[in-house]
């Protein structure tokens, strides 16, 4: 780190460090993405699409036609129609979400990333999780959407489903990395053994951390 916070700052909890991302600069961030993926899928979509129904119309227009044959055709029109912008569009935001920008190209833009429940990068089967779990966000008129905006910490329901959080970029306006520290065993003092393996202190007691290599007692240790 360029230039370090103060112990205070660094003790405040994820939440004040954190600045969770709020509906409408996420359904902006979402509406540029639809935006590019529309304009880069449209005109091979269009070219698939044509070169679809032209091995259609040649199969129809075909004397005999083999039951293989048709099933293919009906097969390749389905794949293109519908599996292949799914596909597409999974990449799109699972590649990106577990990409060192931790965004996609349309939060980039605003400012925003994706991290995990522990503040670190999301990887790609969370990033997977999460874009099919947001089908289900969609159920019932959008209602996993919509709560986002009375979540404490701004979640969809694809969000809760697999751990993760947008949040927009504070680093800027602090000039600063944030970073979060995790200690779940809380500070420690490497010291030597003790005679007898391990001792027990009581509340006032006084005890010495010395320089003599020897083995530790009731009262000091190496």
């Amino acid at each position: 780190m360029n230039k370090s916070f103060e112990i205070d700052e660094l003790r405040k909890t994820p939440e004040v460090r954190y600045m969770y991302a709020g509906f409408w600069i996420r359904a902006t961030g979402w509406a540029l993405d639809t935006l590019i993926l529309t304009l880069v899928l449209t005109p091979i979509f269009i070219s698939l699409m044509a070169l679809t129904s032209y091995n259609n119309e040649i199969s129809s227009q075909a004397k005999q036609v083999s039951a293989s044959l048709q099933a293919v055709a009906n097969f390749s029109f389905i794949f293109v129609a519908y599996i292949l912008p799914l596909l597409l569009q999974w990449l799109y935001f699972s590649l990106q979400y577990s990409s060192k920008y931790q965004a996609t190209l349309g939060m980039r833009v605003f400012g925003l990333r994706i991290i995990s429940e522990t503040g670190g990068a999301v990887s790609f089967s969370r990033a997977t999780g999460r874009y099919f779990a947001s089908f289900l966000s969609g159920v019932i008129f959008f209602i996993g959407r919509l709560i986002m905006p009375f979540m404490s910490r701004k979640q969809t329901l694809h969000d809760i489903m697999a751990g993760t959080y947008i949040i927009r970029k504070i680093e800027k306006e602090f000039k600063s990395p944030i970073t979060i520290f995790a200690d779940l065993q809380g500070p420690k003092i490497r010291v030597g053994e003790f005679q007898n393996k391990s001792i027990t202190l009581s509340e006032g007691a006084t005890f010495i951390l010395d320089n003599d290599p020897s083995l530790g007692t009731q009262t000091r240790v190496f």
